[in-house]
């Protein structure tokens, strides 16, 4: 997948939690309104559409929509904090 294919679906996601028509990709999610709360269910929501388990320090690592399209993939090859969700290990149903 494309890094513009995933940070589309991130704004989707981001647009929907934060009820707005449009987010800037390089703004931070709690300069742009979101909450600690909205963060928990914005992750779960990303976690659900890329079928992943997502630490809670992404919003730090990664407080943009772009940066958080890129640390998707990328990390998702590599990184050990993302788990990527099977059927041998709970698939969605985690959710």
């Amino acid at each position: 997948m494309s890094n513009q294919a995933t940070a589309d679906r991130i704004h989707q996601i981001w647009c929907a939690n934060l009820k707005r028509p449009n987010c800037p990709s390089d703004a931070p999610y709690f300069s742009l309104g979101g909450t600690t709360l909205g963060a928990i269910r914005l992750f779960g929501a990303i976690s659900k559409e890329f079928d992943c388990l997502l630490p809670g320090s992404t919003v730090l690592l990664a407080p943009t929509i772009s940066a958080q399209a890129q640390y998707l993939e990328e990390d998702l090859d590599k990184n050990e904090q993302i788990v990527q969700m099977t059927e041998d290990n709970g698939g969605s149903r985690v959710y």
